[in-house]
């Protein structure tokens, strides 16, 4: 006996949309076809996007390393004494002439909070060398010990990050141990849409644990159950695919904005090579949602190895402090505050916290006008 489809069935049968193809029982084989078709199209797509990939042309070494400029105000020390002393913090920064209010502002805020030697180390392009000098030369900043490091803005070729991701002063951060290798301690990464309202000894001479490379905050302490402060947010699930351990989905990623890194752990791990090649896997596949420029390599390469920050070490998150009524609490007690993202303090006065920012850049103008 031959079978009847029930109506209600072949209504829904003859309503059925995929990918945006009407399907009915009189077109069935055409549109078998279109979907090969399209089947065909996205396989080629994907093979000629895993064509673009990132390359990085080397990685620098002492003999390309280029002080422009260093100054010790004090004269008590040559520069080169200074890096051999064990007792100076090594506080590494980049940025372009377009950053320079941000980058002044985040000195002038760890110079004053402070009575120990630092060091700043100070990474741009060549057009930024002299407006940067001649403004760190000017009032109290005039006193800091610091030297003008040139990138080059070829070091690295990315043909699959977005523009803004892509600038070579992202990517410094990877190679500290190369670029500052008279170093043997210790260095600290600071983001420059920050400011520091503790003394940075404290964070430079944080505990990092045994097997363990640099000490950096962990995202989830502001709120545990925000998905997009876990590895889950992030990472596709193809990463299971090729990565030689297991990493804990759920676990919580940290900030890579603030983190101190002892430098012979770097190099015992090789994290710089670990660094590259994450970047060009999640390049050629994609397996990172957002990609987020210099962060999700990190978190991949360090997901085992990193000591927790005290979150007041880093407030990256201060909507959240405003959300849980922990704007006094964080106020009285925060070290650093830090303004990730697109908005920044210098651009928007309503940003949550932004008069703590406003404070340190005024007092920065009025040394610098007398």
């Amino acid at each position: 006996m031959q079978s009847v489809m029930p109506s209600k069935v072949r209504i829904l049968y003859g309503r059925l949309d995929i990918y945006g193809l009407r399907i009915s029982k009189r077109r069935l084989g055409k549109q078998y076809f279109k979907l090969g078709i399209w089947f065909i199209l996205v396989l080629l797509l994907i093979f000629l996007v895993a064509k673009y990939h990132v390359v990085f042309r080397h990685v620098p070494s002492i003999e390309e390393y280029k002080c422009i400029y260093c100054s010790n105000a004090a004269k008590s020390k040559t520069c080169e004494a200074i890096y051999d002393d064990p007792n100076v913090i090594h506080v590494a920064m980049s940025a372009d002439k377009n950053y320079l209010k941000g980058l002044l502002t985040a000195i002038y805020s760890v110079h004053i909070n402070t009575k120990e030697t630092v060091f700043f180390h100070i990474f741009t392009y060549s057009d930024g060398v002299d407006v940067i000098k001649q403004s760190i030369q000017r009032g109290r900043l005039k006193d800091i010990t610091f030297e003008v490091v040139v990138v080059d803005r070829n070091l690295f070729k990315f043909s699959s990050y977005k523009q803004r991701h892509a600038q070579p002063m992202n990517w410094l951060r990877f190679y500290y141990p190369f670029y500052l290798s008279c170093i043997q301690t210790r260095i600290l990464h600071l983001d420059t849409d920050l400011v520091l309202e503790g003394d940075v000894a404290e964070l430079y001479n944080w505990p990092i644990n045994d097997g363990h490379v640099i000490a950096a905050m962990r995202e989830c302490d502001f709120c545990s159950f925000c998905p997009a402060y876990h590895y889950l947010w992030w990472l596709d699930t193809f990463v299971d695919t090729f990565y030689p351990t297991t990493i804990n989905i759920l676990q919580c990623t940290f900030n890579a904005g603030v983190y101190v890194l002892d430098v012979g752990r770097w190099k015992k791990h090789e994290v710089s090579k670990e660094l590259e090649y994450w970047t060009m896997m999640n390049a050629e596949y994609s397996f990172i949602h957002g990609k987020l420029a210099t962060q999700p390599p990190f978190w991949l390469a360090m997901h085992d190895k990193y000591t927790v920050l005290d979150s007041l070490w880093n407030l990256a998150h201060l909507e959240w402090c405003m959300r849980f009524n922990q704007e006094d609490y964080v106020r009285e007690h925060g070290k650093l505050f830090h303004w990730p993202g697109a908005i920044k303090p210098w651009n928007d006065n309503s940003t949550f916290f932004s008069d703590i920012w406003w404070k340190y850049y005024s007092l920065l103008q009025e040394d610098t006008t007398h």
